[in-house]
């Protein structure tokens, strides 16, 4: 899961939140919705719900909105070990041994699937 946090907007430009307010006009209380979160070294600058969180009890989308990660973390896998591979710290010959540490792993079945 990953869950949102009211920051204020101060920080953004009045226009870019116009912009991104457009980009989203057409999305409704009715219809299934968006969180958006504009990032910066860790602080958040920007982030708004669109649209409903929840269709059947017509709750809308905010700040605190939960939503569940699904199959999306894998695509965020792949883009980190991109990232490693950039960054010389990982090549696809290696194996996950050469990235975990198994020292502290009691269970010798799981220890041997590593």
């Amino acid at each position: 899961m990953i869950r949102g946090q009211a920051y204020s907007q101060d920080q953004i430009n009045p226009g870019t939140i116009n912009r991104i307010d457009s980009l989203f006009q057409h999305i409704e209380s009715t219809t299934p919705g968006y969180m958006i979160a504009i990032i910066n070294d860790r602080d958040f600058l920007f982030e708004k719900g669109y649209g409903s969180a929840n269709l059947e009890y017509k709750i809308p989308i905010d700040a605190n909105s939960a939503f569940n990660v699904a199959s999306l973390s894998k695509q965020f896998t792949g883009a980190c070990i991109a990232l490693l591979m950039l960054e010389g710290k990982y090549l696809w010959k290696m194996t996950s041994k050469h990235i975990f540490q198994t020292s502290h792993i009691i269970d010798t079945q799981l220890k041997s699937s590593i």
